[in-house]
């Protein structure tokens, strides 16, 4: 009965956030998942908010939060504590935060840390980026709970997008200014450094990785989701149309690809999905007036 009690109790909580946040600064439902939850940012009318959908339609507010990765098989996500730079742990089972950073960020000058986490598949490291105008930005890497940080970049570069590879080996990340950026890729340590894109003028981002280790999905040029494989070979492009598509997220099952579009039908900007090996693209989620959202993961 306790266990029953706890239960009810846990769906009051996130049901009592859902009313409150569900607003005209959500975005509109259009059409079910195929699979797992999907965690998404949303920038409506100046206020910033990390929502998770599922496959049932319900859209949840976690944070005011720029990014959200999934744990524990999808349970949990991890993401900014409302607009902080320390990050926490959110059950979705019991609607508890918990701390992940608590370590006290040192603040030197201008040298920040920007909102942005990452845990390594094993739980034992996370990756985030330091830096400021004049000296460039690094990607570091730290216990989960933010002490023992060291630099895995170093120079004026602008290193962003860090992704850690399924099986931990590798890192993935954007490395550029803001016209001009490539796909980089480097082993965990930091070693082997190499870029994965070698295209001329083009700005490459957001890099993700497949399941099974052997694909990287990026967006080059705000326009268009390529995927390559990690060795560098066979770079194709998989979103069609002249819409501007960005900020690709894998499902976790390998098949879909999760991402941005904006085009001049306004009734199609919004998350979309498609299909790894072909197939219709179809749109998920739609914006309303004045907003931006991207999708940040995807769970089983």
């Amino acid at each position: 009965m306790k266990a029953l009690k706890t239960y009810f109790t846990a769906i009051a909580i996130l049901t009592s956030a859902f009313a409150t946040h569900a607003d005209e600064n959500t975005p509109a439902f259009v059409e079910n998942l195929p699979s797992g939850k999907l965690a998404f940012r949303c920038l409506a009318n100046g206020i910033q908010q990390l929502y998770v959908l599922d496959q049932k339609g319900v859209i949840l507010p976690i944070a005011n939060s720029p990014q959200g990765q999934f744990i524990n098989e999808g349970k949990s996500l991890i993401h900014n504590d409302d607009g902080s730079m320390n990050l926490v742990v959110t059950n979705f089972s019991t609607g508890t935060k918990t701390p992940l950073t608590t370590a006290e960020i040192p603040m030197m000058g201008n040298t920040f840390l920007l909102s942005y986490g990452e845990l390594s598949p094993d739980g034992t490291k996370l990756l985030s980026q330091f830096g400021d105008q004049a000296r460039g930005f690094n990607i570091h890497v730290s216990n989960p709970d933010g002490t023992n940080r060291k630099p895995l970049t170093s120079g004026p570069h602008r290193d962003f997008y860090a992704a850690w590879s399924p099986d931990g080996k590798k890192i993935a990340f954007s490395r550029g200014d803001r016209k001009v950026s490539q796909i980089y890729i480097m082993d965990a340590d930091g070693q082997n450094l190499k870029p994965l894109t070698k295209s001329e003028g083009k700005k490459h981002g957001s890099p993700t990785w497949s399941p099974d280790n052997v694909h990287i999905a990026y967006s080059s040029n705000r326009a268009e989701i390529r995927v390559i494989k990690s060795d560098g070979t066979d770079d194709k492009m998989l979103s069609k149309g002249v819409s501007k598509d960005s900020s690709p997220v894998w499902s976790s099952d390998g098949q879909w690809i999760a991402f941005r579009r904006e085009q001049n039908d306004a009734a199609g900007n919004g998350i979309w999905i498609l299909k790894y090996d072909g197939g219709a693209e179809r749109q998920i989620l739609r914006n309303k007036e004045n907003m931006d959202i991207n999708p940040t993961a995807w769970s089983q």
